[in-house]
């Protein structure tokens, strides 16, 4: 008898068992804490690109703090339905907005680690103002409606004309902007402002305000540069006076598109110009470093970059 109770106490294999138990317990409890720090981890990056994806997007409707804040939330919901939004005050509300996204992520294996679940959240700030220079302005100006000149309305086609005698009545000028000639002239005028990179582009800034000097083209060929540009987005100078020796003085930029109409009989030298006048997201390099924009006239045109 002392002999078989020496043996079964030297036996092991209970012991063994029982740590095999333990080890698959806490290998099954590392294994589904992994899986949850995963999803929380996702969780964590989808509420930043919400946050992020929401504030570019209500920025685009600065300075209405109101409108941006309902299209924030509208595209924070279409990320993440359900995600809960806060809009905390920016330090200055007509060019910046703070969206906070937050949400309470559950965890898959809450009962084996205890841990059943986090609260993710994150912030973005952007900010848009009008850009401080543009590189690919076509050689085309606008002048102002008003003395004050007030941004016209979207959509809306308004007239202008051209007048090569007459450049201090015309409404339509003809700009010797950076890196324009005569001879590039009628191709720079066709550039599209959604593909400003493309050859048909001048490349040399142009910042505002600022005064250019009048190229003078024959109304034929403003005529015939405006149809080839087809329709397309234009990025055009703002004036709000002219002088013979200085000048157009350019005060901002606007996005439109631009139609000839048709020649008027005993007119060869005068240009009808419909412009329809668009909301434009240019690039961010285009912001001013110091968060201020070059110009302080609002036509539509807009640069907007994260910043925070």
């Amino acid at each position: 008898m002392s002999a078989r109770l020496s043996v079964l106490a030297r036996d092991e294999r209970g012991q063994t068992l029982a740590l095999v138990v333990l080890a698959v317990a806490v290998l099954i409890g590392l294994v589904a804490l992994v899986v949850d720090v995963g999803g929380w981890m996702r969780a964590q990056r989808r509420a930043q690109s919400t946050a992020d994806a929401a504030a570019l997007a209500g920025a685009q409707d600065l300075p209405d703090g109101a409108r941006a804040a309902a299209t924030a939330n509208a595209v924070a919901q279409q990320n993440w339905p359900g995600v809960d939004v806060q809009l905390p005050p920016p330090p200055d509300p007509a060019t910046t907005i703070e969206v906070v996204t937050r949400s309470d992520v559950g965890g898959v294996f809450g009962g084996l680690t205890g841990v059943f679940g986090i609260t993710v959240h994150a912030a973005a700030r952007a900010r848009a103002e009008p850009p401080a220079q543009l590189d690919a302005v076509v050689p085309i100006a606008l002048a102002c409606q008003d003395t004050g000149c007030t941004p016209w309305p979207e959509g809306v086609p308004e007239p202008f004309r051209y007048d090569r005698r007459d450049p201090a009545g015309s409404t339509v000028a003809t700009l010797a902007l950076p890196g324009v000639t005569n001879g590039t002239f009628a191709r720079y005028a066709t550039c599209d402002a959604t593909r400003s990179g493309a050859s048909d582009c001048n490349r040399a800034p142009a910042s505002a305000p600022a005064d250019y000097d009048d190229l003078n083209r024959p109304a034929a060929q403003v005529r015939n540069a405006i149809d080839r540009g087809g329709g397309a987005p234009h990025l055009v100078a703002i004036f709000d006076r002219y002088s013979p020796v200085t000048g157009y003085h350019v005060v901002g930029w606007a996005a439109a598109t631009l139609t000839a109409q048709p020649q008027q009989p005993g007119q060869p030298q005068v240009v009808d110009v419909e412009a329809t006048f668009l909301k434009l997201v240019v690039s961010s390099s285009w912001m001013s470093a110091g968060g201020a924009g070059g110009s302080p006239y609002d036509f539509g045109v807009r640069a907007i970059a994260l910043t925070g």
